[in-house]
């Protein structure tokens, strides 16, 4: 991938986790799937504003940064030693004002996530060699690589030692009279690896330590409609994702990515 954004700042007072957590192995590419924690949003211990029902975005977050806060990248974590009390503060600071500015009502969107992300890995006092986006939301031009995910991309940079990944799934309504999809709401999860075709998740809104299979199928015809900025749009250059996010009456499709690589 082009590298487009690089960062640098003092290091703060962070403090590292004494270790990893351990998950059940799973045949995939990436050493990532069993050791990147899989955080529930709405865990009532948390105690995150509105429940956690919009706290997806810094809780994926949260799941990458953790574990590359024990794999190389300690200051990126908050001071403690259980770990769940410290992503659980890592996923507030994130979410906070200061950060992502997460909408306890409407979320977090990719130039939020972005920003906060940035913001975040600056203050822990790393550099960042790609901060971007591929998708059709809005985001500053200077962090959009395309219009469209790239598989390959999502490959090569949840492979990177240093890299993260999260995807933006919109969920549609499909109306077969007009081959349109009408985007109703979105919702991010962590990338944690890939088995043949499909990429292997880690979903805030379901159950915890369970990987999820996210089968991917470009979509053949029709328009992405809605409200937002960039659209309608054709699309075929985008993909519908089933497996473990496939839902009654709602069709989940990828509309972008983030990607983080550290330096």
């Amino acid at each position: 991938m082009k590298k487009r954004l690089c960062f640098a700042a003092p290091l703060l007072a962070f403090m590292p986790l004494l270790s990893a957590p351990a998950g059940a192995a799973l045949a995939a590419s990436s050493s990532k799937v069993a050791a990147t924690p899989d955080f529930l949003q709405t865990d009532p211990k948390a105690g995150f504003a509105s429940a956690g029902a919009q706290f997806c975005a810094p809780t994926a977050v949260s799941n990458s940064l953790t574990w590359l806060g024990t794999h190389g990248y300690p200051a990126l974590l908050p001071q403690g030693s259980n770990l769940h009390n410290v992503q659980a503060n890592l996923i507030r600071l994130l979410g906070s004002a200061s950060f992502t500015n997460t909408d306890p009502a409407s979320g977090t969107g990719p130039a939020q996530l972005m920003r906060g992300v940035g913001q975040y890995v600056q203050k822990a006092g790393y550099g960042i060699s790609e901060l971007s986006y591929e998708g059709w939301r809005a985001v500053p031009a200077a962090q959009r690589v395309s219009m469209t995910p790239d598989l390959d991309n999502i490959r090569d940079v949840i492979d990177d030692d240093a890299g993260a990944v999260w995807l933006n799934v919109g969920w549609y309504r499909y109306d077969e009279n007009d081959d349109t999809y009408e985007r109703s709401s979105g919702h991010w999860v962590t990338v944690v690896g890939y088995g043949g075709d499909d990429l292997l998740i880690h979903d805030p809104a379901t159950s915890v330590g369970r990987t999820e299979r996210a089968t991917v199928t470009p979509l053949a015809s029709g328009s992405l409609v809605g409200q937002e900025a960039n659209l309608p749009r054709a699309a075929e250059e985008y993909y519908e994702l089933g497996g473990s996010l496939a839902r009654e009456n709602w069709v989940a499709i990828l509309d972008g990515a983030v990607f983080l690589l550290l330096d």
